[in-house]
């Protein structure tokens, strides 16, 4: 028979964030939105930007925070259309650089990202 370990509910903090509030990888810290709290194992992730806190989807709806308000308040917040990049929107531009009728591009980079990007 398998069984299955899930990890242990955590909150993933930025390293700034964790040691501005005092806060051990590893300890417990108590989480709060909408008037609900849940109790979370802190993570610290030196990658993450500082003022993010990343909270898996089965604590924040806990924490009564819905996965429509977590896509369009915080994962589309800064894209310019409130759209998330497709496969063609890639495409269409791989497309128009392919067409382009010079070769006055040569190697630049590109970003198909709506405005959206990780700090």
């Amino acid at each position: 028979e398998l069984q299955f370990q899930r990890p242990g509910a955590e909150i993933e903090l930025a390293a700034d964030d964790a040691a501005g509030l005092g806060v051990e990888p590893g300890a417990t810290v108590r989480v709060s939105s909408n008037g609900t709290s849940v109790e979370l194992r802190a993570r610290v992730n030196k990658k993450l930007a500082a003022g993010v806190a990343r909270v898996p989807a089965e604590q924040a709806r806990d924490l009564g925070i819905s996965e429509e308000r977590v896509i369009k308040e915080v994962m589309l917040r800064n894209t310019v259309d409130g759209e998330f990049t497709t496969v063609d929107d890639v495409a269409q531009v791989a497309v128009f650089l392919a067409s382009f009728p010079t070769n006055a591009l040569t190697g630049q980079p590109l970003t198909v990202s709506h405005g959206w990007h990780m700090a």
